[in-house]
């Protein structure tokens, strides 16, 4: 990948020079992964990079949809349990927090803590429901004022950690924050299910091709004429120029100066920057992979060519 400028998601096709010529050096290169490597024991010396990087980033996209169905419930359900609750009486004997604003979550103290309105049942719930969820410890690992600050606000998070009585207000403050939560899962979870039909539809684009090439290359391999090596090389050409066109328009998709913000980009590092084969970028990963394979087999075309003609 190019890091000019930080682009990193722009494919650089000068980075495709390997320093490794013919076909036995790519099929040693892609058995070093265990994915491929089943594959080809599985075909003989067809090596589905497609079918690895890709799969790798729909399994991505499966895991993360269950997190975060797993929070959205989960906001949802503390936005119940939270609305359950009785608040509390204040000191003057009326209900507390009729005031407005950031003000309405302020927490008037009874010095009656642990009563039906007390924070500890507000804290209660959120123990669980939010932080019970099964992959909070190593995917948040926080406090619940850090997590209820990151996802109610600091002003919610301040208050319940300031008193011990829930009042209207801050009752209110946190079943709309809760449910706002709620509301942010459901909107990745739209994200994700359209990059699941992004990744479905490189593959149908890209799996076509990787036969094609899959096809010269165990060709090439048993080759030893001119006729072959040159029909290898036109074939293989025609095969660049459509993963090319398919890496323009993928790159298109990312190209900052067709979005008014990093959007794309947030949302790939988010998914995929853990790696999964390809990156950050997994579509662009694949073709990276195939382009370079186009390129050993046009080497390995060429010393067919030129060694056929020498040796008559």
């Amino acid at each position: 990948m190019s890091t000019a400028g930080g682009q990193q998601w722009q494919l650089d096709r000068t980075a495709l020079e390997t320093g490794c010529t013919g076909w036995e050096c790519g099929l040693v290169e892609a058995l070093g992964e265990p994915a491929v490597a089943f594959a080809a024991i599985a075909v003989g010396l067809a090596v589905f990079v497609s079918v690895t990087l890709l799969r790798k980033a729909a399994e991505s996209i499966v895991e993360e949809r269950k997190h975060v169905v797993r929070e959205r419930n989960a906001f949802e359900a503390f936005a119940d349990r939270v609305e359950g609750i009785q608040p509390g009486v204040s000191s003057d004997g009326g209900e507390a927090g009729t005031l407005s604003g950031a003000a309405a979550v302020r927490v008037v103290s009874s010095g009656a803590g642990g009563n039906s309105g007390g924070i500890g049942a507000v804290e209660t719930a959120y123990e669980q429901t939010v932080m019970s969820m099964e992959h909070y410890e190593e995917e948040y690992g926080e406090s619940l004022a850090e997590n209820m600050a990151a996802e109610l606000g600091s002003d919610v998070a301040t208050a319940v950690a300031a008193g011990d009585q829930l009042t209207p207000g801050l009752q209110s403050a946190l079943v709309s924050e809760a449910r706002r939560a709620a509301k942010r899962r459901e909107t990745l979870l739209a994200q994700l299910e359209d990059e699941t039909e992004r990744i479905d539809e490189a593959y149908r684009a890209i799996e076509p091709i990787e036969r094609r090439l899959e096809s010269v290359e165990s060709d090439l391999e048993t080759s030893d004429g001119f006729h072959e090596g040159e029909s290898a090389w036109n074939r293989l050409r025609a095969i660049e120029t459509d993963l090319d066109e398919e890496l323009d328009r993928q790159q298109a998709r990312l190209d900052p100066s067709t979005h008014s913000s990093e959007e794309p980009h947030v949302f790939c590092r988010y998914l995929y920057g853990d790696g999964t084969g390809g990156g950050e970028y997994p579509v662009l990963g694949t073709l990276g992979r195939l382009l370079q394979r186009v390129e050993r087999g046009k080497q390995l075309a060429v010393r067919t060519v030129t060694e056929r003609s020498t040796s008559v």
